[in-house]
């Protein structure tokens, strides 16, 4: 059996930092998580919708794009809710130049 393709890193738009506050590290992974979930909702959004509403999205942080389509891939995968757009996420992230979820998926 093939091993599923690694989920592509976002990047990173809330810094971790240390001001002596042990919570702080915390804050700082929960808002970047909402940024990424906030995200992925706009990225869902574009399905059915012209390409270059995804291509403004990936212009301005194409490595979160790429995340967020991997992720709407992988649900759709697993839950079959959605197949159709668990196969417009791969097709997205190969336009994006990413063809490891259409590699995969491939028999």
């Amino acid at each position: 059996m093939r091993q599923k393709p690694q989920r592509p890193q976002p990047t990173e738009k809330v810094l971790d930092y240390d001001d002596g506050d042990p919570y702080s590290c915390i804050a700082a992974g929960r808002e970047e998580e909402r940024l990424q979930q906030r995200l992925q909702r706009s990225v869902e959004e574009c399905y059915g919708e012209p390409e270059q509403r995804l291509e403004r999205l990936a212009e301005q942080d194409l490595a979160s794009v790429k995340t967020a389509l991997y992720d709407i891939w992988d649900r759709e995968r697993s839950s079959q809710s959605n197949p159709e757009l668990g196969d417009w996420a791969a097709a997205q992230m190969g336009r994006l130049g990413d063809r490891r979820l259409l590699d995969y998926e491939r028999p």
